[in-house]
C-alpha cells in the first residue's frame, strides 16, 4: 500500500510543470479552403480546424477531417466526405525564437510543413502572422496563416479538382494563466 502511495506521489510532483507549459490550442478553428472544381472556383470552409502551438518545443500542428468541409455543393461535400484517409495532418516547428517574447509587434514568418493528405505527404511552406494579447489571467494567440498546396501529385483525386488549392485561416488560439 506504501508503494502505490509512493507512486501516486511521485507522478503528481510532474503535474505541475505539464499545467505551466506555454500550449496554446484551438479545437473549433476557422478554415477557408479556394481552388478549382470543374473549370470555375470554389470555396470551401470549416469550423472544425484543430491548432496547436507549443511555445516551449516551437512546435505548430493541426489537423482537418475532409467531412467537415462545405462547398455549398451537395456532390462536392459528398467527394470530399468520402476521400480516405479523411484527415488531413500539418505540423513544423517555428524558426524564430522572437515569437516567445510577449513584448513584440506583429510577427511574421515562414514554417515549413510536413503535410499528410489522402496519403501523401506534401512539403509546403506556411506564411504565418502572430500577435499576443493579455487580458485578466488569459493568453490568447491571434494566428493566421496562408499557404499553397499542390495537388498534382495525387492520382487517386477525384475528376474535376485543379491541380492546386489555397488554404488560409484566422484563429485566436487561448491559454489560461495558471
Amino acid at each position: 500500500m506504501k508503494g502505490i502511495l509512493a507512486i501516486i506521489l511521485f507522478s503528481f510532483c510532474g503535474l505541475p510543470g505539464a499545467f505551466a507549459q506555454n500550449i496554446y490550442q484551438s479545437l473549433e478553428g476557422h478554415v477557408l479552403v479556394s481552388g478549382k472544381y470543374e473549370g470555375g472556383t470554389i470555396l470551401a470552409e470549416s469550423h472544425r480546424l484543430n491548432l496547436f502551438l507549443d511555445y516551449t518545443t516551437k512546435e505548430f500542428r493541426g489537423k482537418l477531417d475532409l467531412g467537415t468541409l462545405d462547398t455549398g455543393i451537395d456532390s462536392l461535400n459528398a467527394k470530399l466526405a468520402a476521400m480516405k484517409p479523411a484527415q488531413v495532418l500539418f505540423s513544423g516547428v517555428v524558426p524564430d525564437d522572437d515569437f516567445i517574447s510577449w513584448e513584440h509587434l506583429e510577427l511574421e514568418f515562414n514554417i515549413p510543413l510536413s503535410v499528410q493528405l489522402l496519403g501523401i505527404s506534401l512539403k509546403p511552406s506556411l506564411d504565418i502572422k502572430l500577435n499576443h494579447y493579455k487580458d485578466s489571467g488569459t493568453y490568447a494567440c491571434l494566428l493566421s496563416g496562408s499557404m499553397s498546396l499542390d495537388l498534382s501529385a495525387f492520382e487517386n483525386r477525384p475528376g474535376g479538382f485543379g491541380d492546386t488549392v489555397e488554404v488560409k485561416f484566422t484563429q485566436v488560439l487561448m491559454r489560461r494563466d495558471r
